[in-house]
């Protein structure tokens, strides 16, 4: 059991770190301020969306991660989910659940959905 123990600990350290990284990172805003376990629901706003007003930023950003998801596809360079909730724009949900993932990778999407989301 021990085992299991230091693998969930471990994933929960990448969740963590990278919530923090989401949060230090311009653009980037969480869907909930503590995410839950390992999942991480996030959005991220390009710079073209920042100063919009509220209704006008809602309906724009619906369309940002589906738009990177599929650029990010069209590369070949990851994927993650995005979805709604409650009348929210789509946003991304990282389900952090595979032991080989590394801060690096984390740090590689963050990048990554910055560059396609502001070539948008």
């Amino acid at each position: 059991m021990e085992g299991y123990r230091d693998q969930v600990n471990y994933l929960m350290d990448l969740a963590a770190y990278f919530t923090k990284r989401i949060k230090e990172t311009e653009g980037y805003e969480l869907v909930l301020d503590s995410p839950e376990f390992l999942n991480i629901c996030f959005w991220y706003v390009p710079k073209k969306l920042r100063n919009l007003s509220p209704e006008e930023r809602k309906e724009k950003l619906g369309k940002v991660a589906p738009a990177i998801k599929g650029k990010m596809m069209e590369r070949g360079s990851t994927m993650v989910a995005y979805q709604p909730r409650h009348g929210t724009p789509n946003f991304f949900r990282l389900i952090i659940s595979n032991q080989a993932i590394k801060r690096e990778d984390l740090d590689f999407l963050i990048k990554e959905i910055v560059d396609i989301g502001e070539s948008l």
